[in-house]
This record gives structure tokens, C-alpha cells and sequence, in this order.
């Protein structure tokens, strides 16, 4: 008898975005748009950035370990 067995993973699937408090910003954080271009230039391994908390702070958005 002939069997066949396939596995199927996920393709392109993502993993959760972890986030951590900027090292660069400082002050207020209004505008996520300016969050998230600090955190893209604080560091490459950053995939996002949001303005979050009281008060306000900017949080860089990076992949979280497998």
C-alpha cells in the first residue's frame, strides 16, 4: 500500500509584535505617524512604533522571538 503524507505550515504567517519603550523619543508622544518614524531610524529591527500610556509615550514595535 502506498501512502502519501504532507504537511502543511503556515505561509507568510506572522509572529506577534512585541513592543518596548523608545530609547530616542523624548517628551510627549501625539502623533503615532512621528512615533513610528522614530522608531524605524532608532533601529532597523523595529517594525513599528505607536504612542501609548499616561502620559503618552512612544513604544517601538519589534518582532517577537519565535
Amino acid at each position: 500500500m502506498f501512502m502519501m503524507h504532507a504537511e502543511m505550515g503556515s505561509v507568510g504567517a506572522k509572529r506577534a509584535a512585541c513592543s518596548h519603550l523608545s530609547g530616542r523619543f523624548s517628551g510627549l508622544c501625539i502623533l503615532d505617524e512621528q512615533c513610528e518614524i522614530n522608531c524605524e531610524i532608532e533601529s532597523e529591527d523595529n517594525i513599528g512604533g505607536a504612542c501609548d500610556g499616561f502620559p503618552s509615550r512612544c513604544y517601538c514595535q519589534t518582532q517577537c522571538p519565535p
